[in-house]
């Protein structure tokens, strides 16, 4: 099979075709220049650079779209932003949110990134910027703080206080993202990389979810579908994933972590959904600890499980930035060496 460029690759494994290897791409935050929107690009150019991905996911600091809405945050070099201020402590505060506009701002200087990398990787690399979902904004403009109880809880009590206020607050920031995520596309990045945080089966029912979340994920994917993009990824983050609750959304792509014994299998999410799965490596040990031969074994099984159609390999959440370089290589030595 003649090889393929990036963007073939990419659209023939979105598509299910066959591929001349599979397509590879890893991601991580870094958090020391996230900070400092002017440093994102040329890191991410660098990182790109350095191990050759078929696609870039643009890493950006968790906090800048409730910085939009008024939350203050300190800057960490070692750790995401710590919030010194939020700004809904009750329910009816979600009905004085304003329909921002996002080309100027915190959200112009993200649309600003998304800018330079179209104008650096000129069409060959493809790209998807990173997008947090309508319930994880009102979650950290609620007073979420990631990794603790608060990410969730703050808002499911703002939420049992006024549900109707709640969700009137959650209409502004689904128009807001939308707008945003329109003028990403049509900036030059290839789709959005959606995630959803903390939001799995572990803290929300199904129902409402599917009352507080996903109506609000469709309108954010189908904005930036609506303009153009070609590569929407919906990073269904954690564990206990609501795979059949969110496999109809209008992804291409859906992003979690695979090798969670408490998550479905990536043959099973092949076998439920006719979207193309990016994961298949274990980032919070072996991907960070290896050895080689573990690396080879867990991507190996990855490869078998899919037969390499409607796959990409990688990372189902942020890596650590400690991985070795040697541990990537492995990675790709793998994929390169498998064959059907």
């Amino acid at each position: 099979m003649e090889a393929m460029t990036k963007r073939e690759r990419m659209a023939a494994a979105i598509a299910g075709a066959d591929v001349d290897r599979v397509p590879t791409c890893f991601y991580n935050h870094n958090n020391a220049i996230e900070g400092d929107t002017a440093a994102i690009a040329p890191y991410l150019l660098t990182w790109q650079e350095k191990y050759d991905w078929d696609f870039v996911k643009v890493a950006l600091r968790p906090s800048y779209y409730a910085e939009a809405w008024g939350c203050e945050y300190t800057f960490h070099s070692d750790t995401v932003p710590e919030q010194v201020r939020y700004t809904v402590h009750q329910a009816a505060d979600f009905t004085k949110l304003e329909r921002l506009d996002p080309t100027i701002g915190v959200f112009g200087q993200h649309l600003d990134v998304v800018k330079e990398l179209n104008e650096a990787l000129k069409g060959q690399v493809p790209f998807v910027t990173t997008v947090f979902n309508p319930i994880s904004v009102a979650g950290r403009l609620s007073g979420g703080v990631v990794r603790t109880e608060s990410e969730y809880k703050n808002l499911l009590r703002l939420i049992d206080e006024d549900a109707d206020a709640v969700l009137q607050g959650l209409t502004v920031i689904t128009d807001v993202l939308a707008d945003y995520v329109r003028a990403a596309v049509r900036a030059g990045a290839d789709g959005i990389f959606l995630t959803t945080s903390v939001w799995s089966a572990d803290v929300i029912s199904e129902e409402a979810y599917a009352k507080f979340g996903k109506p609000f994920d469709l309108a954010v994917l189908n904005a930036a579908k609506d303009a153009g993009a070609t590569m929407n990824v919906m990073h269904i983050c954690r564990e206990n994933i609501f795979l059949d609750l969110m496999s109809d959304l209008p992804m291409d792509i859906i992003n979690y972590e695979s090798t969670s014994p408490r998550n479905p299998s990536i043959s099973e999410v092949i076998t439920k959904t006719n979207k193309a799965v990016w994961g298949g490596l274990d980032h919070k040990k072996t991907l960070l600890d290896g050895p080689a031969e573990a690396i080879k074994s867990e991507v190996l099984d990855a490869l078998n499980q899919t037969g390499g159609r409607r796959f990409i390999l990688g990372n189902g959440c942020t890596s650590a930035r400690a991985i070795p370089e040697e541990n990537y290589m492995a990675v790709k030595e793998a994929a390169a060496s498998w064959r059907k």
